[in-house]
């Protein structure tokens, strides 16, 4: 499937693209999404692989035990003839949920898909960003406040990175 409007070399999205065609991007790849892997089974997945824990037998107590922060890659592609990779990793947030001090490898594009999302780095004053907005993580600065402003509803985003094959792109800030 390709998305004439945005598509670049390597799968880059074309430095001209606007964030209304970013927006139709996302937008059609979760579509396309939903079509083949059912939503439900697509939001266990996410789960099981974001949680690092196998998935729960039903007669299990914790059966419906949702993760606070579930995290998986839905597309990894090779930068020919370098030792990086292109991610599209979607993130699920609970109401309120933050994450702890962390910083990232690389920068990385954000599309918030549903909710509110709080994000600051260093000494920054945190900014709010809703569905359909972009915003950009930066590479190894402490990111200081991330978390789901909303105390009712889910935050879903997606974020696109560059990172090195087989390295994380999320780092936790013990010392902090």
């Amino acid at each position: 499937m390709t998305f004439p409007p945005i598509d670049g070399p390597n799968g880059f999205f074309r430095a001209s693209a606007r964030v209304a065609d970013i927006h139709v991007f996302f937008t059609q790849r979760m579509h396309a999404l939903r079509r083949t892997i059912p939503r439900c089974a697509l939001s266990l997945a996410a789960a099981s692989v974001c949680s690092g824990v196998g998935m729960a037998s039903p007669s299990s107590s914790h059966a419906n035990t949702v993760p606070p922060i579930s995290r998986t890659v839905l597309e990894r592609h090779s930068i020919a003839g370098t030792d990086r990779e292109t991610e599209v990793i979607l993130v699920i947030y609970q109401p309120g949920v933050s994450a702890p001090p962390h910083h990232h490898a690389s920068a990385g594009f954000n599309y918030v898909l549903e909710g509110t999302a709080e994000t600051a780095y260093g000494g920054e004053t945190p900014k709010r960003y809703q569905a359909g907005e972009v915003f950009m993580d930066q590479a190894k600065v402490p990111h200081t406040v991330f978390r789901n402003a909303d105390p009712r509803h889910v935050l879903r985003f997606l974020i696109v990175a560059d990172v090195r094959k087989n390295q994380p792109y999320t780092y936790l800030d013990l010392s902090r």
